[in-house]
C-alpha cells in the first residue's frame, strides 16, 4: 500500500469538502494496512480530493492525527499542482 490516495469527486459545480471523509477513511485504511509494514509503520499518509479543477491536500500522521490544507489549489498553474505532487509522493 502506498502512503498517497488520491480520491476523485466526480460532480461538477459541487463543494469540494464533499470528499473530505471519504478520502479521510481511504487513508485511515491505508494506515492500518502500512502498519503491518515496519518500513511504512511511521510514515505519513497522504491523501487529495479533487474535482478535477480544484484540488484540496489531506495528511494522516502516524498518531492518527487529520491535517486538512485548507487553501484549494486548481488545474492551473499547473507547476504548483504538480511540485505539490512530487514533494509528497518523494517524501520519506
Amino acid at each position: 500500500m502506498t502512503g498517497f490516495q488520491i480520491v476523485p469527486h466526480n460532480y461538477e459545480n459541487c463543494y469540494i469538502n464533499e470528499g473530505l471523509a471519504q478520502c479521510l477513511a481511504t487513508m485511515y485504511a491505508a494506515r492500518l494496512v502500512n502498519q503491518r509494514d515496519p518500513k511504512l509503520r511511521d510514515s505519513p499518509i497522504y491523501g487529495t480530493v479533487t474535482t478535477g479543477q480544484v484540488w484540496r491536500f489531506l495528511a494522516l500522521t502516524k498518531d492518527m492525527k487529520a491535517m486538512v490544507d485548507l487553501n484549494d489549489r486548481y488545474l492551473t498553474p499547473v507547476d504548483e499542482l504538480l511540485g505539490i505532487l512530487v514533494k509528497l509522493t518523494c517524501e520519506k
